[in-house]
């Protein structure tokens, strides 16, 4: 059965896209409406299929996975708290699995699935209580997501796979890619003026078209080293280097958390100005990480 929110209406103006970047980017947060916002109480007639289901055997390596046959038109969300931290993604409902990382550490989590009813007012269809003992913290950020969905980009999984054959020091392996995707991708200033709420990279397309937005080259920088086995952030936030809200990565190397910035880096190369692979921490100021 749907469950009501009681009288809080969920302001949902998410986006897991970046809605711009650059000079133009307004950073847009996953909102949810406080006390001083309250609705009438939502409700759901539609009884709920038996296809829900919430699989928890991957808990201890950093995610669930939800899946369900969303038989309306109505759009879905799942939310993923700990705390008073939460992360809202698109919900797809077509019946498989759906991976969602665990990446605010081990503890207690609530993951709930929620259903559009109007305007920017959400129904919860279901709420689970996750306590997450995570074996390694790093492998939340080597599976398929929502963000870095690298299990559809075949041809740039097969790019990696032979850019990186024969190596086997993780090291080298984002050396190599890293300069495949600064040489090849180029930074897509009318995109940016363009991308719409609720965006989400396609790997492949990024690879494909040659240029992308920020939120691109981490996504497919990300996907392709998760592919080869290297640990992979996207982390949003900003930037010294950089005006407006900006998307980077994190990679994981001899035990330790190093940044780098494909979009930035592709652009200075384009520009031939002098930048180095490794980026000051300091210079980043994170709010998410995926």
């Amino acid at each position: 059965m749907y469950k009501k929110l009681g009288k809080i209406a969920f302001f949902l103006i998410f986006s897991l896209g970046l809605v711009s970047f650059g000079t133009k980017v307004q950073a847009q947060a996953n909102n949810i409406s406080s006390n001083n916002n309250k609705t009438n109480l939502l409700s759901a007639n539609t009884a709920m299929s038996t296809s829900l289901q919430l699989n928890k055997d991957y808990v201890g390596d950093g995610y669930v996975q939800v899946r369900y046959s969303n038989s309306s038109d109505k759009r879905m969300k799942v939310s993923v708290k700990k705390d008073d931290r939460v992360y809202y993604y698109d919900f797809d409902g077509k019946g498989q699995y759906e991976n969602y990382p665990l990446q605010m550490g081990n503890g207690k989590y609530i993951v709930t699935l929620l259903q559009n009813t109007q305007g920017k007012e959400y129904v919860e269809v279901e709420k689970w209580n996750i306590d997450a003992e995570i074996k390694d913290s790093s492998s939340v950020y080597s599976i398929s997501n929502k963000v870095v969905n690298f299990d559809k980009a075949v041809e740039t999984v097969s790019k990696a796979a032979a850019l990186t054959e024969g190596i086997s020091s993780d090291d080298k392996k984002v050396e190599v890619i890293y300069n495949y995707l600064i040489s090849n991708v180029k930074y897509d200033y009318d995109k940016l003026n363009a991308v719409q709420a609720g965006y989400l990279p396609d790997i492949d397309s990024t690879v494909n078209s040659g240029k992308g937005i920020c939120y691109d080259f981490s996504a497919t920088f990300a996907g392709m080293l998760r592919s080869v086995g290297v640990p992979t952030k996207v982390v949003m936030g900003y930037s010294n280097n950089t005006k407006g809200y900006h998307a980077w990565n994190e990679v994981y190397l001899n035990g330790k958390w190093l940044v780098v910035d494909t979009s930035a880096d592709s652009q200075a190369k384009e520009a031939g100005a002098k930048f180095s692979m490794y980026k000051i921490s300091d210079n980043y100021q994170k709010e998410k990480e995926y």
